[in-house]
């Protein structure tokens, strides 16, 4: 079941680099790996700018805390 859902994710990936299908299939799947790998890293540093911008936040508002 795993597979197939891998499949389809890539297979998503293969349909935005090459919609008409028209690069030979060896190309199609490097192209759509790389965009997935491009995908993968813009998730990766939207999720580590979301994690600094929550750390600078708490840290912050430890900062201004009134000790009292």
């Amino acid at each position: 079941m795993l597979a197939a859902a891998h499949a389809g994710f890539m297979r998503r990936f293969e349909n935005l680099v090459d919609k008409d299908q028209t690069l030979p299939d060896a190309e199609r799947q490097v192209r759509a790996a790389r965009l997935l790998r491009s995908h993968m890293l813009a998730l990766a540093l939207r999720s580590a700018e979301a994690r600094r911008s929550r750390a600078t936040h708490v840290e912050t508002r430890r900062s201004n805390a009134d000790p009292s």
